[in-house]
């Protein structure tokens, strides 16, 4: 369209040149009776100018336009990137504040085990970025687990509530200490010593025992109490985790002890 109306314009100016330069003068009256259809001509050639000059106007508007829009997808792109960077160093400096060894890197899940009578979670990093086994595995709101094998990319972590965990707890606030071992699907089922005074809606932590998760750190919430018989040496309670493993997409790893 733009292309036709160019050649129709310059058609036009080259016939209106030739008229003028080549034609005889007229008589008055022969004059008088082209000055309209001059004028037609001139009009017509202005309005053809005109939307020449729309198209090209409207074509550099749009170029603007889309020059503009793919700038500020860019910058939309940069912003959501600053802003999980932000909140991936708040999750990590609310980590620092809560447990005793360093932080030693942030990593992304990758997979989870499908299978309902395990629970272990695939992370995007292994021995050659520095993860090595029994390096604890955290969130801000509480304790995920533990790295149990890594490969050259990859690690495989073990949550609480796997049959294969085990970790040192304590209640908080009381005194006592006991272990916990995984109870799947979402359950860690502890026992402590007889005399140990638990109840539903305690807070529990981890302990030193063991050596391999720094003390303090959140697990869970007592949920059941399991009635205590007359031979029984332990008491049993039932914890519900903290973390909701199944809703992570990142985990933080702390130095191993």
């Amino acid at each position: 369209m733009f292309k036709q109306l160019t050649l129709i314009f310059i058609a036009l100016m080259i016939v209106g040149l030739v008229m003028t330069r080549f034609m005889p003068t007229p008589p008055m009256a022969v004059t008088s009776g082209i000055i309209p259809v001059t004028r037609l001509t001139q009009q017509f050639a202005m309005n053809i100018k005109n939307a020449v000059t729309s198209v090209l106007e409207q074509r550099d508007l749009r170029d603007r336009y889309n020059e503009n829009h793919a700038e500020l997808q860019s910058l939309r792109n940069e912003v959501r990137q600053l802003r999980l960077e932000v909140a991936r160093l708040q999750r990590a400096e609310a980590v620092r504040k809560t447990v005793s060894p360093g932080i030693f890197t942030t990593a992304e899940i990758t997979a989870i085990d499908p299978s309902p009578l395990l629970s272990r979670l695939r992370i995007n990093m292994g021995g050659d970025q520095g993860v090595q086994r029994n390096m604890p595995v955290t969130v801000p709101t509480g304790l995920v687990g533990q790295v149990m094998e890594v490969s050259r990319t990859e690690a495989w972590v073990i949550t609480l509530v796997d049959p294969e965990s085990n970790v040192g707890i304590a209640i908080q606030g009381k005194a006592g200490r006991g272990i916990a071992v995984g109870a799947p699907p979402d359950r860690l089922r502890a026992e402590f010593p007889r005399n140990v005074d638990v109840k539903v809606g305690d807070q529990i932590v981890t302990a030193s025992l063991g050596g391999v998760y720094p003390a303090n750190v959140r697990v869970g919430i007592v949920d059941s109490v399991l009635p205590l018989g007359a031979n029984a040496t332990k008491r049993v309670a039932f914890i519900k985790p903290d973390v909701d493993v199944s809703n992570l997409e990142e985990v933080i790893l702390l130095r191993a002890l």
